[in-house]
């Protein structure tokens, strides 16, 4: 293994200096990993495991699109040419990529942070961002999941690390030809200050929210967790973690048969804790679109970009789904008497005349709406009298739409009684629940009208 790109004053001084060192071991790679170990102490390395380690991962421009391959990924696998290494990896070790100059000075440096998410494996990269084919062959490869990137003006440049008291001496710096570095624990610790200082200093698009990989995901439905279901409720974290300023917002998209039909904001200037009410947000538009939605029809999806798991989509569990829902019954509910008091009330020819609403009968509508779930649940959305389906004849459009009846009419109720959705209520059409009310001092009997749609069937025929 040769560095013949090291300048030749600095590869002698380096040589000298660890000469000695170099005949404590067999291979030159193992006095390598030693010094990158424990930076030139005399310590002895040992096969170990090793927890939270750090390392940098280098990547040349001349050879591979690092910019863009960053800029479009979030979870990367990058080569581990370095193979000693391959037993002292671990699942949660900090990487930060750095990018080479590739022949364009002043580029170098520090440029991505992100963490191991599993253990080297053996595979090839028919990745396009290759510039050559020479990096698609079979080797060892780390993958990794991109925590933040500082792609433009703001990474940490190579000359700000050699003018550092303390990481000038990063072995990257003598030696830059390697791919995998392993740091000191020292050098971790002032290297990750150095980073979050970075970030918070810039104002980079390019450690913000990746609105353009999302968008990709949701038209590959990379969403969908399991059983597809006909409505989804997505919310976007669309801030990153180490953002110390906000405003912070969180997106929730509510799909229908995958399509978006409505989209919201939640924000606050100060607290980052928003998903708890961007759930609640995304289940109020999923009540405003259809109140009578089953839960068993619903999935709820976060997203997060920085998710430390290799995938940024996270399926909420059916329990904590059902407590969100259950939450918002009376959001449900009032929506359930929004919808159907409008439906009562365009019925009435005044309903559309001067904006004069009037409202039609005061006995067509039962109040309490959990009566009217119940009653739906127990008789089905089917007209009780004529048989007629709105969803059958309507298709999704006129799925679980069906008035409700009271058996014996509020009109003529002298007080207050307790309604018993099983007895009292029935589900009826439109046409069959005005033929009912038709003459408002003679309320038919769901007999009677059954009686004469029979009758007038005979007669047609």
């Amino acid at each position: 293994m040769g560095y013949a790109n090291l300048p030749g004053s600095e590869w002698e001084s380096f040589f000298e200096e660890q000469l000695e060192k170099v005949f404590e071991f067999d291979q030159w790679d193992e006095f390598l990993s030693n010094y990158q170990h424990n930076q030139g102490n005399k310590l002895p390395m040992t096969k170990r495991d090793v927890q939270n380690n750090t390392w940098i991962f280098q990547g040349n421009p001349r050879q591979f699109r690092i910019n863009d391959y960053l800029r479009d990924n979030t979870s990367i696998m990058w080569s581990l040419n370095q193979e000693h290494f391959q037993n002292v990896i671990n699942i949660g070790d900090t990487v930060y990529i750095w990018r080479s100059d590739g022949g364009q000075r002043g580029t170098g440096g520090i440029i991505a942070k992100g963490a191991v998410t599993g253990t080297p494996v053996m595979n090839d990269d028919p990745s396009p961002y290759w510039n050559n084919t020479d990096g698609q062959e079979m080797k060892i490869r780390v993958p990794i999941q991109i925590e933040n990137r500082l792609l433009d003006d703001v990474f940490i440049n190579r000359q700000e690390l050699l003018e550092h008291s303390t990481l000038y001496n990063l072995l990257i710096l003598r030696m830059s030809n390697q791919t995998n570095y392993l740091i000191s624990k020292e050098q971790a610790i002032i290297l990750n200050k150095l980073w979050n200082e970075k970030l918070m200093g810039s104002n980079s698009s390019s450690v913000g929210f990746d609105q353009e990989k999302f968008n990709r995901e949701l038209t590959n439905k990379t969403y969908v967790k399991g059983k597809e279901t006909p409505f989804y409720i997505i919310t976007v974290k669309k801030f990153l973690d180490h953002y110390d300023k906000g405003p912070f917002i969180y997106e929730v998209i509510l799909l229908e048969d995958h399509k978006i039909v409505y989209k919201a904001t939640v924000k606050d200037d100060t607290s980052k804790q928003l998903l708890t009410p961007t759930k609640h947000k995304g289940m109020e538009l999923l009540f405003s679109r259809n109140p009578l939605v089953r839960l068993e029809d619903i999935s709820m999806v976060h997203y997060k970009e920085d998710r430390l798991k290799a995938d940024s989509w996270e399926k909420e569990p059916s329990q904590s789904l059902k407590t969100v829902f259950d939450k918002l019954n009376v959001k449900r509910l009032s929506y359930i008497i929004k919808q159907d008091l409008q439906a009562e009330r365009s019925q009435n020819a005044s309903f559309y005349k001067d904006g004069e609403v009037k409202q039609y009968f005061g006995n067509r509508y039962e109040r309490k709406a959990i009566n009217r779930l119940r009653a739906i649940e127990i008789h089905g959305t089917s007209c009780v009298v004529c048989e007629f389906n709105f969803e059958q004849f309507y298709g999704e459009h006129g799925k679980n739409f069906i008035e409700i009846h009271h058996i014996k009419p509020l009109s003529t109720l002298d007080e207050v009684i307790e309604i018993d959705p099983e007895k009292d209520l029935v589900p009826v059409c439109s046409n069959c629940h005005r033929m009912l009310h038709r003459k408002r001092e003679n309320v038919l009997s769901i007999e009677e009208l059954k009686g004469l749609l029979r009758k007038g069937i005979s007669i047609r025929n």
